[in-house]
């Protein structure tokens, strides 16, 4: 089936579609009315209202049979699920998960067989009043994955979710939740591609995690997009005590990104650590960062940021550290490193830092700068050509970014770049 249009009629079928319980149909229909109150924020986005509400937002068809990109095809994850254009197509979990307690399934199958879970989470990371596409989603969503991973369970290989978009004039709405319970361990890896010949595309998708005490979580997003998607992502993590992330997040493609992935360390002693990077290339606009906000005692965050702007490409940084009120000794440190290849590229930096705990500590450093003229004429000296020099500059630049990788995303990281600067 294919629902086209953003309506009281559009969110009833889908609720229907995937044969939702009453208080799914009710939260659906709550955060639209938030939509309806926030359509300003469309403009301020440079979104067109009406064309947004005419796309079809739910597509169930089957199409051919998904083909993994090469890099990521091989026996190296526990659990892996693909979602193309609304539906889950696919979910395989290793004997070995199962046998953990871990369940790995669509959302949408996961409100039908573990209820009591998911009412309990849902909405509690990313509520419809965030933003504008945090409303729309959690009135549209379809698709998106549920992983619960129970107490004391670690998880020895990642598990993944990869995104596909292949047709014209439609928006992908999947919605994710993650619940790691207290002491347990894994590793998340979510892939995003979109045809090239596909036109006409909107990504808002939001995901959830939920950390109970001690848990630890590692997450891993590349979003390599083709130049006609544009992608509007919410994304947050909420963290008890003792609770650890670890969060890799990069933006290779899109025509616009807006995605600024957060935590709220609300347990005392837990942790947050963000390293993104961006690149952005020709008429591309990358705004993106990340935000944390401390509510426990002893917690601790860093955000490192790294960008690449060439040949007119725009990079905007907007990172967010809030200390709240008696979160005593917090500490938290920021960074953005942005270089600009030439002169009709741009990159902003945008820190906010909020403190109203007097035993915080903050830090904050920013740098924008150009291709080192030394480091490009040493290069040469040395054989290489101008190109050649820029890549392997870059390719140092983000260096620390790549080491937190899989070893098969640096391979493709490092070949996208290529591709992209030549």
């Amino acid at each position: 089936m294919k629902i086209s249009g953003i309506s009281q009629n559009s969110i009833e079928k889908i609720s229907s579609c995937q044969s939702e319980p009453n208080w799914m149909l009710e939260a659906r229909r709550h955060a639209y009315q938030i939509y309806l109150t926030n359509t300003h924020q469309l403009h301020t986005l440079g979104v067109d209202r009406k064309h947004l509400e005419s796309m079809v937002v739910y597509d169930d068809q089957p199409y051919a049979k998904v083909t993994e990109p090469e890099f990521i095809n091989q026996n190296s994850y526990s659990a892996k699920a693909a979602q193309h254009q609304s539906k889950i197509v696919y979910v395989v979990t290793m004997d070995q998960l199962k046998d953990k307690g871990v369940t790995y399934s669509s959302l949408s199958d996961a409100i039908k067989n573990y209820p009591d879970v998911v009412k309990s989470n849902f909405g509690l990371a990313v509520k419809p009043e965030n933003n504008i596409f945090a409303a729309l989603n959690t009135a549209i969503w379809s698709g998106g994955v549920f992983l619960y991973v129970p107490k004391n369970c670690k998880a020895e290989l990642p598990v993944q979710a990869l995104y596909y978009l292949q047709s014209h004039n439609f928006g992908q709405f999947e919605r994710s939740l993650i619940v790691i319970d207290e002491r347990a361990e894994v590793s998340f890896y979510e892939g995003c591609v979109a045809q090239k010949s596909a036109r006409d595309l909107i990504h808002a998708g939001v995901v959830e995690i939920i950390l109970k005490k001690n848990a630890k979580l590692s997450y891993t997003t590349i979003q390599n997009w083709s130049l006609d998607v544009e992608n509007f992502v919410t994304k947050c993590a909420v963290l008890a005590e003792g609770a650890s992330l670890d969060w890799i997040d990069g933006n290779i493609g899109s025509s616009r990104t807006f995605k600024y992935p957060s935590a709220v360390l609300m347990g005392d002693k837990s942790n947050a650590n963000f390293h993104t990077f961006s690149f952005a290339r020709g008429s591309q606009i990358q705004d993106a960062g990340a935000k944390v906000i401390i509510s426990g005692s002893d917690c601790s965050s860093q955000i490192i940021s790294k960008s690449v702007s060439t040949s007119g490409g725009a990079n905007t940084f907007r990172g967010l550290v809030e200390v709240r009120r008696d979160a005593k000794r917090a500490k938290s440190f920021m960074s953005c490193d942005s270089i600009v290849v030439d002169d009709q590229s741009k990159a902003n930096s945008i820190p906010k830092l909020i403190c109203d705990e007097p035993t915080a500590n903050i830090e904050h450093e920013a740098k924008i700068s150009s291709i080192d003229t030394a480091q490009l004429l040493y290069l040469q000296s040395r054989g290489f050509d101008e190109a050649s020099a820029r890549r392997i500059i870059i390719s140092g630049f983000i260096g620390d970014f790549s080491k937190k990788l899989n070893p098969t995303y640096v391979v493709e990281l490092n070949k996208m770049l290529e591709s992209y600067l030549n």
